[in-house]
């Protein structure tokens, strides 16, 4: 999650403040169709919106982001970090931002 997207809550609409260079670094997760959840993650917290004519994944009203430094089957790299206005958390199963690195 970054920290200066709006989270969508009952009544706000998501938005996303990360632009250009960002999403080069943080890239959207977009989907087609409906996303499904995997591991602990909550199916109830899954949702989409629409972001410049594509489809983005949120999870408890957060737009969801990869980080572009990130590898498959090594630890993220992108928790806790402070770029582009803003700071990067990962997003729990319950929602939340995860505060331990």
């Amino acid at each position: 999650m970054f920290t200066t997207d709006t989270q969508g809550q009952e009544g706000t609409e998501p938005a996303i403040s990360c632009s250009e260079e960002c999403l080069q670094n943080w890239p959207l997760v977009k989907v087609e169709g409906e996303p499904t959840a995997g591991g602990e993650a909550d199916e109830a917290m899954l949702a989409t919106m629409d972001y410049e004519g594509e489809t983005v994944a949120t999870y408890n009203g957060w737009p969801i982001y990869t980080f572009a430094k990130d590898s498959a089957g090594q630890p993220p790299q992108g928790q806790d970090v402070h770029s582009f206005g803003g700071e990067w958390y990962l997003i729990g199963p319950d929602g939340e931002k995860v505060e331990q690195e």
